[in-house]
């Protein structure tokens, strides 16, 4: 799986798929066979009547020799710090972040219980299918799998993130941008905090008004032209 094959400047994997694979597939190919990662289309749930907010934090600490230095890659400089100071303290009661079981996670992971509590922290050892679904709104900060699966599944979020994208193809710099302009991406802890503190009550609304937005039809349209995963034609194509 992986959203972003063939819209980064350079990538060592899709290095590796150009020498030595002999068939390539990526979601967003409108002649491939879709996002089989994403086949559990069926059970999708709402997000109505939930409450919590879920911080999900990237997994690629520490790993500034593939992608580009990011605050959201540095367990002291990332923005999750700075925007959970910023919420009301009513919204911090509601909070729970996650990481994922790879050790470069589990420094962070200490940092967070140590300043707070062990409480904020969601032990669950699986998301997929299952944690993003159980909030009223999850909170990233980088551009890789988690981005694709709220999409796709259209549960709410947000996303703090002030990368200069530079790693990036003008394709997907233009989905980060027109993300901004719907209110989806925040550049500014500061401004991530206050829509929040604002429109914490009113997430769903919100969030209805904005999946029936053109720009947000455009970039699923974008990202996810098949709908649904073609098992068939997978099939034909690897009996080839």
């Amino acid at each position: 799986h992986g959203g972003l094959n063939r819209m980064r400047k350079f990538s060592l994997e899709e290095h590796l798929v150009d020498n030595y694979a002999n068939i390539d597939f990526w979601w967003h190919d409108a002649k491939g066979i879709g996002a089989p990662y994403f086949n559990n289309i069926n059970n999708i749930k709402k997000n109505i009547g939930k409450k919590k907010i879920l911080l999900f934090p990237t997994v690629n600490l520490y790993q500034e020799t593939t992608v580009n230095l990011k605050r959201c890659n540095h367990v002291y400089l990332n923005q999750y710090w700075k925007f959970f100071e910023l919420i009301k303290d009513n919204l911090k009661k509601e909070v729970k972040i996650k990481f994922l079981e790879y050790k470069n996670s589990k420094l962070l992971k200490q940092m967070w219980v140590n300043k707070y509590n062990k409480n904020i922290i969601l032990e669950k050892k699986s998301y997929k299918g299952s944690i993003f679904q159980d909030f009223k709104i999850v909170v990233i900060d980088n551009f890789s799998t988690p981005l694709f699966e709220l999409l796709y599944k259209s549960y709410p979020f947000i996303i703090i993130n002030d990368s200069n994208l530079s790693e990036y193809k003008n394709e997907f710099k233009s989905i980060v941008k027109n993300l901004e302009k719907l209110g989806i991406l925040f550049t500014s802890e500061k401004r991530a905090a206050q829509f929040l503190n604002f429109n914490y009550q009113n997430i769903e609304s919100w969030w209805k008004k904005t999946t029936e937005k053109k720009q947000f039809i455009q970039i699923k349209k974008k990202l996810f032209p098949i709908k649904k995963f073609d098992q068939l034609k997978l099939i034909d194509i690897l009996k080839k």
